[in-house]
């Protein structure tokens, strides 16, 4: 029994298979398994505890407080790392919801103007989470304004700073039980 009787079937089947292998192996790009929420916000300092100094590196405990869309009042903890040299920063902190669910976060930034260190912009990265943030992923943008430039002396610098971004989120495979 002949299965392919001409060239013209085969190249169909081999058409067939090549496209239902693609699509096998595109599936988990296809597939939308998280839910995505953008949402804005706005930050305000509430204190900065300097930690330590070892030339370049300064580190501060710092605390803010803020607002996201769709989530509500939030208190930032962290400590901050800054490169005097290169007007840069690292940092890792925990967000802290109103319920307490918390997001631990990663961030990157760097002093737009370095002589007067009164604008500073950066990214933070979603590393972890509890409660509805259990295994979110994504970030945000954030732009602050310092009240001084940096080396002004002032006591206490306060900042107000716009964060922009998303959160993703897995799909809750749990269903309720009765």
């Amino acid at each position: 029994m002949q299965l392919i009787k001409s060239k013209h079937n085969k190249v169909i089947i081999d058409l067939f298979l090549a496209a239902l292998t693609l699509l096998i192996l595109a599936r988990p790009v296809l597939a939308d398994d998280s839910e995505s929420v953008s949402f804005k916000g706005k930050e305000v300092f509430v204190s900065s505890t300097p930690v330590s100094f070892s030339f370049p590196f300064a580190t501060n405990q710092t605390v803010a407080e803020g607002r996201l869309t769709h989530f509500g009042h939030y208190t930032l903890t962290g400590l901050t790392v800054i490169n005097v040299m290169f007007a840069s920063a690292t940092a890792t902190s925990t967000m802290t919801f109103a319920n307490g669910d918390m997001l631990f976060l990663t961030s990157t930034g760097y002093a737009l103007q370095p002589f007067t260190l009164k604008e500073t912009v950066g990214s933070y990265t979603v590393t972890g989470g509890t409660g509805r943030f259990e295994g979110a992923t994504g970030g945000w943008t954030f732009d602050a304004h310092f009240d001084f430039p940096v080396n002004a002396g002032a006591p206490v610098n306060a900042y107000n700073a716009v964060l922009k971004g998303s959160f993703s989120f897995p799909d809750s495979e749990e269903e309720d039980e009765d």
